[in-house]
This record gives structure tokens, sequence and C-alpha cells, in this order.
């Protein structure tokens, strides 16, 4: 078997250098983002759902626990078990359903609402200092070249 050349050996540097630089990114962004959460006494499980249903809200008229589950993609005991934590805090509602008896229609309270508001500033302000100093050439490179490294992915983790 060949060695591999000092060009091979630079490459995979580079290589492992990127992948280290894009995960510390995605580590120090989840980091801010988590400060701000923890300083709201909320579970990060808690914070996605609450962002995922004020998502599913601001497209759909209505959401249940069940459609919730199937959003995010987990059990609908798990929903539930986040949601009665959620609601005992005021940041969530739920009702019956007046259609079905079964389902339980979720809400944010007013309380959930200032959370979601302020989590979109933190979000804004975190992606704002991450990108400060480029320009708008320099993001559609960036933006290009991660399209690319997702897309060279892609074929390995198809079904």
């Amino acid at each position: 078997m060949a060695r591999p050349t000092k060009e091979a050996k630079d490459i995979e540097t580079m290589y492992m250098n990127v992948i280290g630089r894009i995960l510390c990114i995605s580590k120090q962004h989840r980091m801010a983002v988590n400060h701000y959460v923890e300083k709201n006494d909320l579970q990060k499980s808690q914070h996605h759902l609450l962002l995922t249903l004020n998502q599913m809200i601001e497209t759909k008229q209505t959401v249940s626990q069940r459609d919730l589950a199937e959003k995010m993609n987990v059990t609908p005991a798990a929903v539930a078990v986040t949601l009665k934590k959620l609601e005992k805090s005021g940041i969530v509602a739920k009702t019956t359903s007046e259609k079905d008896n079964r389902y339980n229609e979720v809400t944010i309270t007013a309380k959930g609402q200032q959370i979601v508001k302020e989590s979109k500033k933190v979000f804004r302000s975190t992606d704002q200092q991450m990108f400060k100093d480029f320009s708008r050439e320099e993001l559609e490179q960036l933006q290009d070249y991660l399209g690319r490294v997702l897309d060279n992915l892609h074929p390995m983790v198809e079904d």
C-alpha cells in the first residue's frame, strides 16, 4: 500500500481543521442561545418545543399535541411531558379541541409569546455578531460553499 503524499496529508489536515471550525461554530452558537434559555429557567427541550409550536402556529390555525410530536419527530408522550411543564409555567395552554375531544389544541400564552420574541432577538443578535464584518459577497460565497458541502454529504445519508 502506497504511503500518502505530503499534499494528501495537507489536504486531510485542512479537512479536519474546517470540520473542527464548523463544529466549534455550531457549539458557540448553541452556547449563546442556551445562555438565554437557562436565564429563563427553561430546559433546551422546552425551548425547542416552544419555538417549534410558534412556527407551526404561524403557518397553521390550530396545533395538537400529535401535530407537535410528528413535527419534532418525538413520541406523543415526550411532547406531553414537556407541554405539562410549559403549561405549569404559564408558557403554553392546552384546550380540548371543539372538533374532536380526543385532541388537545396547544396555544402560546402572552408569557410564552414574550419568550419567543426575546428568543428571536437572541438568535438575530447572535447571527449578526457571528457575521460581523462580512460583506454580502462573502456571505453569498460562504452560503454557496456550505451548500456544496451539504450536497456532497446528501448521497451518503439517503435511504
